[in-house]
């Protein structure tokens, strides 16, 4: 009589029951969430070309999401994504946003959200792993009554996946894995997801303005920028300092090499002619400072 064990070197028929058991929890229980799949780098022309020959960044030929557009920074920039959009049952745990006041400013938290997908589902569905990059979309979670109402429809909430791996509830009793568990923040108006940011926000209506227009804050901030930046100008339209204003005392050498008033000279401050002979300043009554010392050391 063979040994009982519930985990086996393949996977058997227990492991086939259990994952089409968690699959049907997802579809009974789970919500629908769009998902915005990650192609890699855009693509600009022959894989030879680089841009302004610079090496870090090299220029591809195919898509592929496990190129890095620049090597030096390890960054992708210019993201393409495809215009196909898949629907995936996921599951995740609903937590109050609130704001914390910390000694670096004021955060947001619990705007991460950790979702679940049923991983042969995903595989199936998808064509591979749920990865860093991709976005989600929440559909439960549009905005039918935003402030803003000049906008032709609800606004889409999309979160950015940061990281992904197995969930560790996910393990059955056969110790196979069932779930795969992402970790998503809130997708921010930034040159990454042009791709997706750019495309009308009302599809039936192009012309009512994009997805940019109505969720993203970078244009706002461009106009604050713009608005301070004016006001600087107008109260200081020059840089430096203006030191016209100001009554310097003339001061000559002596035979010493020590500075000393002059009093046989006409000086002239805002176009007023001031009589060479004035009296010498008092210490008591003399402003020593950065425009007005004698340049000699005071010991």
């Amino acid at each position: 009589m063979p040994k009982l064990s519930l985990y086996r070197p393949e996977k058997a028929n227990d492991y086939s029951f259990l994952d089409k058991t968690v699959s049907e929890m997802f579809t009974v229980g789970g919500v629908d969430i769009y998902v915005h799949k990650y192609l890699g780098p855009k693509t600009v022309g022959d894989s030879s070309i680089r841009d302004n020959d610079d090496v870090t960044r090299p220029v591809y030929n195919t898509s592929d999401p496990l190129f890095i557009e620049d090597l030096l920074f390890l960054e992708n920039r210019d993201r393409e994504y495809e215009d196909s959009v898949y629907t995936m049952r996921g599951v995740y745990s609903v937590a109050d946003i609130d704001f914390d006041l910390t000694q670096f400013g004021l955060f947001m938290s619990g705007d991460t959200q950790f979702v679940s997908f049923h991983y042969n589902d995903m595989i199936n569905t998808f064509g591979r792993k749920l990865m860093a990059g991709d976005v989600l979309e929440f559909p439960n979670l549009k905005d039918y009554h935003p402030l803003d109402t000049s906008g032709p429809k609800a606004l889409p909430r999309y979160y950015v996946i940061q990281d992904a791996s197995f969930a560790s509830e996910g393990f059955s009793q056969t110790w196979y894995p069932h779930l795969w568990r992402v970790k998503a923040t809130p997708l921010t108006s930034s040159q990454e997801y042009d791709d997706i940011l750019n495309k009308p926000l009302d599809p039936d209506n192009p012309s009512a303005g994009t997805i940019d227009d109505f969720l993203g804050t970078r244009k706002k901030d461009l106009d604050i920028n713009d608005t301070i930046v004016r006001q600087a100008e107008i109260e200081l339209p020059a840089s430096g300092y203006d030191n016209t204003g100001y009554y310097i005392t003339p001061t000559a050498k002596d035979a010493h090499g020590v500075f000393k008033p002059v009093n046989t000279q006409t000086v002239t401050s805002d176009g007023t002619s001031v009589p060479g002979k004035t009296p010498e300043p008092q210490v008591d009554g003399y402003l020593v400072g950065y425009l007005t010392g004698d340049a000699v050391s005071p010991n």
